[in-house]
């Protein structure tokens, strides 16, 4: 009954507290006075209604002899009995009373018969507690539900975290949208990109950052407010209030998707929403990796054994933790794994197919994969672009080169036939002659199309690609000329200097094709005349052999026979070497040298059969002899070769040491005249007008390129097309000679591109009445524009004549003293010009361009003599130049053919024997093989080592490796050895 009683008045304690609560918002108090209150009255109360009372009366209620008194007072008859058997039986009795005392208790407890708990402790004691608890509660509830809960909550927790207020407020409480201001966002990042802490001040509120990053919002309100609270990705999240009921902070976390966050503000209970602000997540992609084996290679063929490199490079936004090779999706060989945050990392690698667990005949997909460090959405994976490996034997290089070069001829020697055939002109109209062009163009579409095939994926141009190129090139070169010459259609009459342009052009693309056919043809002449001499040097060493064993006083004869097996093997491939050689000296010699062996081993065999063994040792002496003098014949021969080669080698090197030194004494010759030009007075002129000149020219190229790109894009006719592709070439020509400062060179550009654009214009004009003007892509306005620019370049060049025309007397004679130096280099370039008309007739392979740039290297150094006779440095300064460059061009193309004679000369030599490597098995990326590697199509004849006892631990060992060589299989030639071996070890 305490109990209930003391309830019963925290009960009304804290009603009047929550009343208390309810109320003080709506008496315009401070919230400190409020709360004083408030925490004061709730601690005073329960204490004097609650605690004190609890003190005092809680001992009283386990008194024995207050209850007993309690009792008595409802039965005065009692008269103390009860009291005193309570007070007498509470400690030990003296047994002089025991008897008094239990008479005394007897007639108590027959006194307090009928007497209940309810009597003596009765319920209405707690009723006056309960009623007024109950009675606080309902006014402390009314009050707060009639004042509003919302009102009283915003006031109490202004400005702390608005959660509470939040869950009060129904979904769409309110409505009204609160503006704020002054934004600022801290970005926090996470470790793994290793940025700084970044603030955004008087920003527009709008979150881009990666996944993971904490952000922390401040910002005022327009509006003071009684609480607030911050919403990101439709989650309520703490807000912070300023006393002033403005200022605004929290902070949130970005997801890895977009969302929005705004402020909710809340007055009077009503929650009033900032408008929403977009979380945009920059997520953090996969690394961008490169993988680069050359230039636009995305296949490599390589034999297993023959190492390759790549260059790889890795990028991310923010680190990378791995970087591996993968072969196949699957990771191979680790690259780099940095032990610090890097966002870039780069590196190359040299490996075999070996390396990554590939076997000969192997195709596999090769990738470089990065890993980034991002530890919030986890590592991502970035791959490079992948490349094809194609794994050869060690002998597939070589083969697959052969085969393209017979590949290439196939394709090459029926566009000859048909360029011979030809009649020529095709027609007297100029249409006959355009339709000619198309047609031309699409006969060597196959051979394009051969070369697009055969050279993907490599990472060099070689001997074979470079001829070839030089065949498509000159092919190109017609086509283009016929589509802008002549007009498509046209049955006009064909005129007669272009024709005979035509007709030179079509010589030089037939000349351009014999000398890649004949260059061709002499690679595999080569590859063929080193097997030969190989199959020489082997046919050697079987004379030896076969010497040795008639030298013996019993010869096996199954072993002779071996040996003639052996030997008509090696003639056999000797035969099919040699055919390849084509009509040569050596082929006559090996083929008659071959039909008197052949006869003399047929001769062998039948004295054999017969048993005149004496005969066929004499007959096989004269074949030992036989062979010994084809092996000394094919090396004498093999040797003049040579020398020639060596001849024609020294020549090449004495005449490229010339071109260089010519190239280096016009180029001083220019430095002077042009040190003599910029110290006349108008120089400083003449300097901005080129700067001029190079700014024009350049937006010339870029307006002709873009025009050409348009008529492609726009799907325009062939021939016109064509026809924008020669305006462009001549941009670039005088784009060229402006950038070399050549006068003379820019005025051709210019004449150049107006007639250019000038045949484009007619195309332009003869598509559009075809089209009644609805002809899309560029136009007349272009045109132009191409036009204008042209003009301005031409009125440029001649402020440049102008200003060379008042250069000082003293700069015109000094120039004049520099002419005859210039007639000198002069000469020395038609010598050298020459030499290298001689020189191309003796090289295995032309050297393309050479004889060309020669000649227009001694025109231009005859213009520059003459200019510097004139006193006109600046227009000799340029032909100077241009001839300094054609020098260069023709030293670069003599030694591209020195590189491919020498080449062909290595490959003659590694058919020869050479060690392996040591010479140039391809064209493309020096992988040579040699004879005695992997998959070789030949046996020498050295000795077989054959291990010996000692080798092995036990007898048990020795005598299963023996069992197991007996049962082996051999080559043919090396059965009889075989045989004897094993006899003779049986027999010991």
């Amino acid at each position: 009954m305490l109990a209930v009683r003391l309830a019963g008045r925290l009960v009304l304690v804290w009603a009047l507290s929550f009343a208390w609560f309810s109320l003080v918002p709506h008496l315009q108090l401070e919230r400190a006075v409020g709360l004083l209150l408030l925490v004061v009255g709730t601690g005073i109360g329960t204490w004097f209604a609650v605690a004190m009372p609890l003190l005092r009366e809680w001992p009283e209620t386990g008194d024995p002899l207050r209850q007993a008194a309690r009792v008595e007072a409802l039965r005065p008859e009692l008269r103390g009995r009860l009291v005193t058997a309570v007070d007498g039986t509470r400690g030990p009795v003296e047994p002089s009373r025991e008897a008094l005392l239990s008479l005394v208790v007897g007639r108590a407890l027959r006194g307090i018969q009928g007497v209940r708990s309810s009597q003596v402790h009765q319920a209405r004691r707690v009723v006056p507690a309960v009623a007024l608890g109950a009675a606080a509660s309902l006014v402390g509830g009314a009050l707060f539900l009639g004042l509003g809960p919302r009102t009283a909550v915003s006031w109490w927790f202004r400005g702390s975290n608005a959660l509470a207020a939040a869950i009060v407020a129904p979904d769409g409480a309110g409505g009204d949208i609160v503006g704020v201001g002054d934004l600022v966002l801290t970005y926090t990042f996470p470790d793994y990109t290793g940025l700084e802490p970044k603030v955004v001040s008087n920003g527009t509120g709008e979150v881009e950052a990666p996944p993971g990053t904490v952000v922390r919002v401040e910002a005022r309100s327009a509006d003071t407010a009684e609480a607030a609270g911050l919403v990101a990705y439709d989650e309520n999240l703490e807000a912070t209030l300023g006393e002033d009921g403005r200022a605004l902070s929290g902070r949130f976390t970005v997801r890895d998707t977009s969302g929005v966050w705004r402020f909710a503000l809340y007055r009077g209970g009503v929650a009033d929403n900032s408008r929403d602000f977009a979380i945009e997540p920059s997520k953090d992609l996969p690394p961008e990796v490169t993988l680069s084996v050359g230039d636009g290679v995305d296949r490599v063929e390589i034999a297993v054994d023959r190492s390759f490199g790549f260059e790889w490079q890795a990028r991310d936004d923010f680190g990378i933790s791995s970087v591996a090779l993968a072969i196949d999706g699957k990771d191979r060989v680790p690259l780099d794994r940095p032990d610090r945050r890097r966002a870039d990392l780069a590196g190359s690698k040299i490996l075999t197919p070996r390396d990554l667990g590939l076997s000969p005949g192997d195709r596999a997909m090769m990738v470089v994969a990065a890993y980034d460090n991002d530890t919030v959405s986890g590592s991502k994976r970035g791959e490079s672009r992948p490349v094809q490996i194609i794994v050869l034997g060690a002998n597939g290089r070589d083969d697959q080169i052969q085969q393209r070069r017979e590949d290439l001829l196939e394709a090459m020697i029926p566009i000859l036939a048909d360029n011979l055939v030809d009649p020529w002109p095709p027609g007297d109209s100029a249409g006959e002659v355009a339709s000619w062009g198309e047609q031309f163009a699409g006969r060597y579409r196959p051979l394009t199309e051969l070369t697009e095939s055969l050279w993907a994926g490599m990472t060099t141009k070689g001997a074979d690609r470079k001829v070839v190129e030089h065949v498509l090139d000159t092919a190109r070169d017609l086509v283009r000329f016929t589509q802008t010459a002549f007009e498509p259609g046209s049955p006009e009459r064909a005129g007669t200097e272009s024709v005979k342009l035509a007709a030179g052009m079509r010589d030089s693309a037939i000349v351009a094709l014999e000398d890649a056919i004949l260059a061709l043809n002499r690679s595999l002449e080569m590859r063929a005349l080193g097997e030969v001499a190989k199959v020489a040097e082997e046919l050697a060493d079987a004379a030896a052999r076969l010497e040795q064993t008639l030298a013996s006083e019993n010869p096996d004869v199954q072993e002779l026979l071996s040996q003639l097996d052996q030997l008509e093997r090696m003639m056999a491939q000797m035969a099919k070497e040699s055919a390849r050689l084509g009509d040569s000296g050596l082929k006559e010699f090996v083929n008659s040298r071959q039909s008197e062996i052949r006869n003399l081993q047929d001769e062998i065999r039948k004295a054999i059969a017969e048993g005149r063994l004496d005969d066929a040792r004499k007959m096989m002496e004269r074949l030992s002899r036989m062979l010994r003098e084809l092996s000394e014949g094919v090396a004498d021969q093999l040797s003049r070769k040579g020398q020639e080669a060596q001849d024609t080698e020294d020549a090449a090197a004495k005449l490229q040491e010339e071109l260089e030194a010519l190239e280096k004494e016009q180029r001083a010759l220019q430095s002077e005249v042009s040190q003599l030009r910029e110290q006349d007075q108008n120089a400083d002129a003449a300097a901005r007008v080129w700067e001029e000149l190079v700014r024009k020219s350049t937006a010339h190229q870029r307006d002709a390129d873009a025009f050409a790109g348009g008529l492609a894009t726009a799907g325009r006719p062939f021939y016109e097309r064509e026809r924008a592709a020669m305006g462009t070439e001549a941009a670039n020509d005088l784009q060229s000679a402006v950038e070399a400062r050549d006068v003379r060179g820019a005025r051709n550009g210019v004449a150049n591109g107006e007639r250019s654009w000038q045949i484009e214009r007619r195309a332009y004009e003869l598509e559009a009445g075809r089209r009644d003007g609805r002809l899309p892509g560029p136009g007349a306005a272009e045109l132009d524009r191409l036009q204008a620019e042209l003009d301005e370049i031409s009125a440029l060049l001649d402020q440049l004549d102008r200003a060379e025309s008042q250069m000082s007397p003293e700069a015109r004679e000094r120039a004049q003293s520099l002419e005859e130096r210039q007639r000198g280099l002069e000469q020395r370039t038609q010598e050298a010009l020459e030499s290298g008309r001689s020189l191309e007739r003796q090289l295995p392979v032309r050297p393309q361009g050479m004889e060309q740039a020669l000649e227009d290297a001694q025109k231009r150094m005859d213009q520059a003599s003459q200019d510097l006779g004139e006193g006109q440095p600046m227009q000799a300064e340029g032909s100077q130049g241009m001839a300094a460059e054609r020098l260069k061009e023709a030293a670069e193309a003599l030694q591209e053919a020195r590189e491919q004679a020498a080449q062909q000369a290595r490959e003659m030599q590694q058919g020869q024997g050479g060690e392996p490597g040591s010479g140039q098995g391809g064209d493309e990326e020096g992988e040579g093989q040699g004879p005695e590697e992997e998959g070789g199509r030949s046996h020498r004849g050295e000795d077989l080592e054959i291990p010996g006892r000692e080798s092995f631990q036990t007898p048990e060992e020795y005598r299963r490796a023996l069992l197991e060589g007996m049962e082996g299989e051999v080559p043919e030639e090396y059965r009889a050895m075989k045989k004897r071996y094993f006899e003779e070890l049986v027999s010991q």
